[in-house]
């Protein structure tokens, strides 16, 4: 069996808790964490260049759609990172 190093053990059991609650991680860090944090800003710089105030509906827009791209973008890295996860496994178990 191929030695895990201490990146690789850290990683594996990480992720393995991670990836058990793939919904809920890919929410969180694409329309949370990304989507909602580059609406906010992507609302604020527009409101600035036009020297309006931000609008509600306006932000709401912005919301929606940046949560939505956050959430595909999340889960297309999930999916990467979860891919790496399971070559990691097969590399030690059939080393």
């Amino acid at each position: 069996m191929k030695e895990l190093n201490k990146r690789d053990e850290k990683f594996l059991r990480r992720w393995k808790k991670r990836r058990e609650k793939k919904c809920l991680y890919v929410f969180l860090h694409g329309s949370v964490y990304k989507g909602l944090i580059v609406a906010i800003i992507t609302s604020l710089l527009i409101s600035n260049l036009r020297s309006e105030e931000m609008s509600l509906p306006e932000f709401l827009i912005y919301a929606i759609i940046w949560m939505i791209t956050g959430f595909l973008v999340e889960l297309w890295q999930f999916k990467a990172i979860d891919t790496m996860y399971l070559d990691l496994i097969d590399d030690y178990d059939n080393g």
